[in-house]
């Protein structure tokens, strides 16, 4: 299995449970944490203390260049951290919502394929 760096923006619930996955199943190794709120970060450091932490992604990404960027924090955050970290050539992991404007919705959406197969076209 291929191992990759992970950032994870957002230690919280859903950064946590990707993180432990990750960490915990082999994935790869937590190469930084990204929290706005300090105790959220810390229950994070607490588990994974050779991860680089802070409040300030651009930098975090910038100094680990991780493989992966998993976006779990706020969702007012989501779009822009997620153009950053395709910008930065990671792949780019985003709890739902993916945007919580129109005009950041123009940049990328989801795609719900199975909207384009039977029998759900017909009922959609």
């Amino acid at each position: 299995m291929t191992s990759f760096t992970f950032l994870i923006a957002g230690c919280g619930s859903a950064g946590h449970h990707v993180a432990h996955v990750a960490a915990g199943y082999g994935r790869g190794q937590i190469a930084a944490l990204v929290d706005p709120q300090p105790y959220q970060l810390d229950k994070q450091r607490e588990l994974y203390p050779n991860a680089a932490s802070g409040d300030d992604f651009i930098a975090l990404l910038k100094e680990t260049r991780p493989d992966v960027a998993v976006i779990a924090g706020p969702d007012h955050l989501h779009a822009e951290q997620m153009l950053l970290a395709l910008e930065y050539v990671c792949h780019a992991l985003v709890e739902k919502q993916l945007t919580t404007t129109v005009a950041d919705a123009r940049h990328v959406m989801t795609d719900h394929t199975v909207r384009y197969v039977h029998p759900w076209d017909t009922m959609v």
